[in-house]
């Protein structure tokens, strides 16, 4: 299992998964949900059994996630895999803010034209803005 996660690079769908976990447990322990938070370990662990390998920084990350509510295992683990020092000397992972946001497709429509609104944008003053999230950004112009 050592070499199941070394020197590969992070995929942007991983990283994206891992900081959303991070993020959640971090907001459980911090409102006393224990269980939930190792609930939503486990889910992550599931995610992750469909793929054949894994990146250093979910390894590592989870481990250090895991350290709280399994210390024993999680300093083991740590151990195994070559990490340097204790587990409980490293830092808890922090989720990163832009990889949290999702980019969506949604239609852009100006003077009531799907099509051609540079040309319109070009000409005209933005009044209002209509946002129905996931579906359309309507801009109203003046």
């Amino acid at each position: 299992m050592a070499d199941r996660h070394r020197a590969l690079p992070a995929g942007l769908v991983s990283v994206r998964y891992l900081h959303s976990t991070v993020r959640q447990v971090t907001d459980l322990v911090q409102s006393l949900r224990y269980n939930t938070a190792v609930a939503a370990l486990m889910t992550y662990t599931n995610g992750l059994h469909a793929r054949p390998r894994l990146h250093a920084e979910e390894v590592s990350s989870f481990l250090r996630l895991l350290a709280p509510f399994a210390p024993h295992l999680a300093e083991e683990l740590w151990a195994r895999l070559g990490y340097a020092y204790s587990i409980h000397q490293q830092p808890f992972p922090v989720a990163d803010p832009v990889l949290l946001t999702r980019a969506t497709d949604s239609a852009l429509q100006a003077a009531g034209r799907l099509s051609a609104v540079k040309p319109v944008l070009d000409h005209a003053d933005i009044r209002g803005v209509i946002y129905v999230p996931g579906r359309i950004l309507n801009l109203v112009l003046g």
